[in-house]
């Protein structure tokens, strides 16, 4: 999940520097096309402007005035020059805002999707610091049931011993007992004859 978002910042960081550059040469274009378009328009002012004059100078000598066939070629290809620099800058706006358009599309999927990442990694975070708190609550019961588990064990052991002591002397304390009631029962006759005297 990590690496994921790492990597999706370096895609990002990459994805920016790339549309700036884009941006930077769209500029450049659009500044060329623009001066292109001006220093032409000029050119081509001083072209009809020379034309029209020498026209007005023919008029008085009557003579009918015709284009000269270089001249005409010369301001239609200015004039197709213009008309082809606007349409490559019309082209360049538009290939630009397709590419903004783009740019903007990928932040923000990017960020929705590190959004998600994000809230995922910090979801897992969470659930490892509750198994971790969990664990340690755990550890901390298991010490207290092996304290017990200790306890009981030497309770059992002093317990087991003790009664191993009794079963082992049983028999033998068995029969010491009944040699005692025996001696008991002789001596409580003993006793009953001798009252009777």
């Amino acid at each position: 999940m990590k690496q994921q978002l790492l990597d999706s910042a370096n895609n990002f960081q990459r994805a920016s520097e790339n549309r700036e550059i884009e941006n930077r040469e769209f500029q450049l274009l659009i500044n060329d096309q623009r001066a292109t378009q001006q220093l032409l328009q000029k050119a081509l002012d001083v072209l009809k402007g020379f034309y029209s004059k020498e026209a007005l100078i023919q008029q008085p000598a009557f003579k009918e005035y015709k284009k000269s066939e270089s001249s005409g070629g010369v301001t239609g290809m200015i004039q197709n020059i213009i008309n082809d620099a606007n349409a490559l800058e019309k082209e360049a706006i538009r290939d630009e805002d397709d590419a903004q358009r783009a740019y903007e599309a990928f932040v923000k999927e990017t960020n929705t999707d590190n959004d998600a990442r994000t809230k995922s990694l910090v979801e897992i975070e969470a659930q490892r610091a509750e198994a971790k708190q969990s664990h340690s609550e755990q550890t901390t019961e298991d010490g207290a049931i092996d304290a017990s588990v200790k306890d009981l064990l030497a309770k059992n052991t002093s317990l087991h011993g003790a009664c191993d002591f009794l079963m082992k002397n049983f028999e033998i304390r068995q029969s010491a007992r009944a040699e005692e009631m025996e001696a008991f029962k002789k001596a409580k006759a003993f006793l009953e004859g001798s009252n009777l005297r």
